[in-house]
């Protein structure tokens, strides 16, 4: 008999697809019945919630993988283990998911600058930054880091020059002029003392680039957009 413990032997965080309510549920029951716990240790049976998309640790505890585990999901390629749970009970042999959408990004890749300067290491998408990765300035610190998409970083932080955390949280895809903008987060200074958290506001000029209005003098949507010219898909 298959169950869902079987498939911690394959590595410490495993992403299950459920791909109905009746089958997220059935899974619940399942894991419930294993010892499985959600990752606040409250039972399945405990929480009214249906996931499309779970992972599942060694720990024996289940989580929800929210927007951003949704683009790695779909764009990590062979580099994360997903499993096809319709497919794995019914005994099926390709329960495992190898590519999500038929274009799976590149392994883990390192993009330069023409004078050889690392400016990126992550997965990649035709040459450019997208799926989990870091930007970095030209001196090595990091610049951005977590999800990026075509437009740049879309979930995680921006950096200072000094190395502090500027921004922790999602940014907003600018589909007009510029990078993108931060849309819900923290900002904090140069010291790491946090100066606002919540929703930001932005207005964008004649041509469409983001200036940001809320928080007050928070300065440029992104730092260093320049990187742009080797990072994004999207050109302006």
């Amino acid at each position: 008999m298959r169950t869902i413990a079987n498939l911690l032997t394959m590595g410490d965080r495993v992403f299950v697809r459920l791909d109905s309510q009746n089958l997220s549920k059935l899974f619940l029951q399942n894991a419930e019945a294993e010892g499985f716990t959600w990752s606040d240790g409250k039972k399945p049976s405990e929480v009214d919630r249906s996931e499309d998309i779970v992972a599942i640790h060694p720990g024996f505890t289940i989580n929800g993988i929210g927007w951003a585990g949704h683009m790695m999901f779909k764009q990590a390629g062979n580099q994360i283990i997903r499993v096809d749970y319709g497919k794995y009970l019914a005994g099926a042999e390709d329960y495992l998911i190898h590519s999500e959408n038929g274009e799976s990004c590149s392994s883990w890749n390192r993009l330069t600058s023409p004078d050889g300067t690392l400016i990126y290491e992550g997965f990649t998408r035709k040459g450019k930054a997208y799926g989990p990765g870091i930007a970095y300035y030209p001196d090595g610190t990091p610049i951005h880091e977590g999800i990026f998409g075509i437009k740049g970083l879309l979930v995680g932080r921006e950096y200072y020059p000094n190395g502090q955390i500027r921004f922790e949280g999602k940014m907003k895809l600018n589909k007009a002029y510029g990078p993108n903008e931060p849309e819900y987060g923290t900002w904090y200074d140069q010291e790491g003392k946090v100066l606002f958290q919540g929703k930001f506001f932005c207005e964008h000029g004649g041509v469409g680039y983001p200036m940001v209005k809320v928080p007050e003098n928070y300065g440029p949507a992104q730092f260093h957009t320049t990187l742009g010219d080797y990072l994004w898909t999207w050109r302006d």
